[in-house]
């Protein structure tokens, strides 16, 4: 009985300690740096007013912060109140807790009250928004929120701040629409983590250089600034939507709609790399999004409608960029490779019902591949290769295997007329490969390629390579046909199989 009494008192300073000691944390959170939560190593969340929010274990990432299931980092916030979370955004009055994915310093939305940021381990609260009525500079670091419309014959907000958030709160930011009187509607020079979001830029629409920059009025440019996010911005009637201009880089430019723009949607330009443009909808610009001498960047899951020329442009050494998962309808051109580009991805897009052709490689632009794209109805060509000396690669894949074409003339000119992708005069299913080569009347897609097939049996006896029902006697076969993974050279298309 003794021994017990001992353990109640030993537990009962225990818990008295550690009582005080979260009073002290309490009272450290609340202080100047209005920190309203920490997450500890066991997954618990203290939040002011609240005895402990717990979480399991099982829903934090190795950062031990909550998994929001995102994909490629992409800004997504969970809120969290007392265990339960979900993916909306609940106010600081009621306490929840919001927690964005690691990677960076990402902002989550708010619903008007505090937008809240992850740093270090810690979630902090800015202060409550500064109101910002009319055109002007914001020189300080800060939470600004626009009152009201406004407009300006010139260039209407100027950020000379790092750690800027430009909150349009749905209203409209308006230029002249004349084209003497050439500006922006948000400039930065030389200034990061901006984030600029929630309105409409409109009527910047100059045509005229403003200072040394030539190209023209935009609804948002940034230069030199990198480590930006533009979200949820309407950018339209604009001579440029967003620009991002020398140096530019780490920007994220996602959710938003920018259309009928006169000179093109996004531009990208002069070694501004590493940025990523994600689910905008581009309608009716010039030019879609047009990278120049810039690398590295991402174009994905973005739909392009009702534009004037081209949808995706690359040129002058834009290398190693990525374009992934599009829509590109009703353009001139869905995607242009020109003057050195190479390198580059182009995989999963749709491009379809373009008014000339769906993909051009033009001038000494080399190793770019082209993987897994359905390309339908481009009524010229649905690839143009303009030099013919130019090596580009075509490849298919799926779960059953690939096609990879490896005829040097045709990869030197990828030219052909037809409609083509997975499913389209392609197939590939289980141990079974084929191209309709009489679907394509200009060309030379009826040529040499490399056939993949995953998962075939390991024990058939005498194996051969059949085409079109025939044991084909040209195949070449790279591996044993019994090797589950079975790699073979054809010299012409037919159906593929092995029995």
């Amino acid at each position: 009985m003794k021994q017990k009494e001992g353990n109640t008192r030993k537990y009962n300073k225990t818990g008295t300690f550690l009582f005080l000691m979260l009073l002290i944390i309490l009272m450290v959170v609340v202080s100047f740096s209005r920190n309203i939560g920490k997450l500890n190593l066991t997954g618990n969340v203290i939040a002011p007013g609240s005895a402990g929010c717990d979480f399991n274990p099982a829903d934090l990432n190795n950062n031990g912060i909550i998994d929001t299931n995102e994909a490629n980092n992409y800004v997504s916030c969970w809120k969290t109140n007392c265990g339960s979370y979900s993916n909306v955004n609940i106010d600081y009055v009621t306490r929840a807790v919001y927690l964005a994915n690691s990677g960076g310093n990402y902002i989550c939305a708010d619903t008007g009250n505090y937008p809240l940021k992850w740093i270090s381990g810690t979630i902090i609260v800015p202060s409550p928004a500064i109101g910002i009525n009319s055109c002007g500079v914001i020189s300080q670091p800060g939470y600004y929120k626009l009152q009201n419309d406004v407009s300006t014959n010139g260039t209407c907000l100027t950020i000379q701040a790092n750690n800027v958030i430009l909150d349009l709160n749905g209203f409209t930011i308006r230029g002249s629409g004349l084209d003497d009187n050439p500006g922006y509607g948000v400039y930065a020079n030389g200034y990061n983590s901006i984030t600029i979001r929630n309105g409409l830029i409109t009527e910047f629409s100059s045509t005229q250089g403003v200072g040394n920059f030539i190209w023209g009025s935009t609804g948002i440019l940034l230069t030199r600034s990198s480590n930006n996010i533009i979200s949820n911005i309407s950018s339209t009637g604009n001579h440029h939507g967003i620009y991002l201009y020398i140096d530019a880089s780490n920007n994220r430019i996602i959710n938003n709609n920018i259309s009928f723009n006169g000179n093109g949607g996004i531009r990208i330009q002069f070694r501004s790399n590493n940025n990523t443009m994600h689910n905008n909808i581009m309608e009716g610009d010039a030019d879609g999004i047009y990278v120049d001498s810039s690398r590295n960047n991402l174009i994905d899951n973005n739909t392009f409608k009702n534009g004037g020329d081209i949808g995706v442009y690359l040129v002058l050494g834009s290398n190693n960029n990525f374009v992934t998962n599009n829509a590109i309808k009703t353009t001139n051109t869905g995607i242009v490779i020109e003057l050195g580009s190479n390198n580059s991805l182009i995989a999963n897009n749709v491009i379809e019902s373009n008014n000339y052709f769906g993909i051009q490689l033009v001038r000494t632009s080399v190793n770019n591949t082209l993987l897994n794209n359905q390309i339908l109805n481009n009524p010229f060509y649905s690839i143009l290769s303009y030099d013919g000396i130019n090596t580009n690669y075509l490849v298919y894949n799926n779960s059953y295997g690939e096609i990879r074409w490896t005829d040097a003339s045709f990869l030197g000119n990828l030219t052909f007329k037809g409609n083509l992708g997975l499913g389209i005069n392609l197939t590939l299913s289980s141990n079974f490969a084929e191209v309709n080569s009489q679907a394509f009347p200009v060309g030379k897609i009826n040529s040499a390629a490399n056939i993949t097939l995953y998962g075939l049996p390991t024990t058939m006896i005498n194996p051969r390579i059949y085409k079109s029902g025939v044991v084909c006697t040209d195949c070449y076969n790279f591996t044993s046909l019994n090797a589950g993974k079975v790699k073979f050279n054809v010299t012409s298309w037919g159906s593929y199989k092995i029995q």
